[in-house]
């Protein structure tokens, strides 16, 4: 018994520094180029964008690549350079000093209320826009599960069709001068050539103009730095818009 005693607050204390050690203290925001990384007693990933990183997992960027994250402890924004191994720890990123640039992130309350939450993650539906959505104008990408092919068809409120392909797979991006309007409502489909059941329509509307145009007149100009991105992201979500905010992004993160 005497031994039970002193065996079981050692034990809580144990417990209490595993899971501290596992909590997430980073989130993984930007990634161009080849990256990877390995959580402690994992196996090495690549480096995907959204993800959130726990202490002492280890970041290896490739030459001529880019990682940017930010640091939940230190409410700082971090972008290492490769070719370079960080370590993320609670105070910081251990890493050669030349590749690793870090800045303060600014008080933005947007920012301060996004960066614990689960909701930062896309939500990633069958398919993409979700019927029903509300989107700004200018959207073109659309995107659905299976792999054969497809015939993608798109008309608008009235049932007439302003575009219409075949296609070997998803996703499908709109040609450029085929522009959604503004307070419009649409609906599109895909049906495999042989179906003979009626396609599965999803209905989608863009936003009146006076609605949109605000919102788009604040959408950041570049890539760097990556938080205002998310601000951005969190303002678009907040308005209704969470088909624009996920995809952000595949758009950040592209080449």
């Amino acid at each position: 018994m005497p031994m039970l005693r002193y065996l079981l607050p050692a034990l809580l204390l144990l417990l209490c520094a595993l899971s501290s050690s596992a909590a997430s203290i980073a989130l993984l925001l930007q990634v161009e180029g080849k990256a990877s990384v390995r959580a402690l007693g994992a196996a090495t990933e690549p480096a995907q964008a959204l993800r959130y990183l726990t202490i002492g997992t280890e970041i290896q960027v490739a030459g001529g690549s880019q990682v940017t994250l930010l640091h939940l402890g230190r409410q700082s924004e971090i972008v290492l350079t490769g070719p370079v191994l960080a370590t993320l720890s609670r105070s910081g990123v251990m890493a050669a000093a030349k590749r690793m640039q870090e800045s303060p992130l600014p008080a933005e309350p947007l920012l301060a209320q996004s960066l614990p939450r689960s909701a930062l993650m896309p939500t990633s539906p069958a398919a993409q826009p979700a019927d029903g959505s509300r989107l700004l104008p200018g959207w073109r990408r659309f995107s659905w599960p299976g792999s054969q092919p497809q015939t993608f068809t798109l008309q608008d409120a009235s049932g007439q069709t302003l575009f219409s392909q075949p296609l070997a797979r998803s996703p499908l991006q709109l040609p450029e001068n085929l522009a959604l309007q503004a307070g419009r409502g649409y609906r599109w489909a895909v049906q495999a050539p042989d179906a003979n059941t009626p396609p599965r329509w999803h209905g989608l509307q863009i936003a009146e103009a006076g609605v949109a145009q605000p919102l788009l007149a604040q959408r950041p100009t570049s890539k760097t730095p990556a938080w205002p991105w998310l601000i951005y992201q969190q303002r678009l979500r907040t308005a209704g818009f969470s088909a624009d905010a996920d995809a952000l992004w595949a758009e950040l993160n592209s080449p």
